[in-house]
C-alpha cells in the first residue's frame, strides 16, 4: 500500500534525525532486539546511558511525530 510505504519512509526519515547516539540506541534496541547490556557493551557506555539515550530518543520521535499532526491540521485550515 502506498500509504503504509509513505508513513514507512516517513517514520526511518525521523529516525535519521536523530543524533548519532540515540539512533544508534534506538536502532540497536528497537530494531536488532539487544539489550541494554548488549547495547551498552557493544557501544562501550553504561548501562544507564543506553536506557537515557533510548528514552530521550524516544521522546525527540514523538514530538516530532505531534509537530507533524500540527503541521497537517494546519494544512486543513
Amino acid at each position: 500500500d502506498v500509504e503504509q510505504q509513505l508513513n514507512y519512509e516517513y517514520l526511518i526519515s525521523l529516525v535519521q534525525q536523530l543524533s548519532p547516539a540515540y539512533r544508534a540506541v534506538f536502532n540497536l534496541y528497537a530494531i536488532d532486539g539487544y539489550t541494554h547490556e548488549e547495547i551498552a557493551e557493544t557501544l562501550g557506555i553504561a548501562v544507564g546511558t543506553s536506557k537515557s539515550n533510548l528514552a530521550k530518543a524516544r521522546a525527540n520521535l514523538r514530538e516530532a511525530l505531534q509537530r507533524s499532526k500540527i503541521d497537517e491540521r494546519k494544512q486543513y485550515v
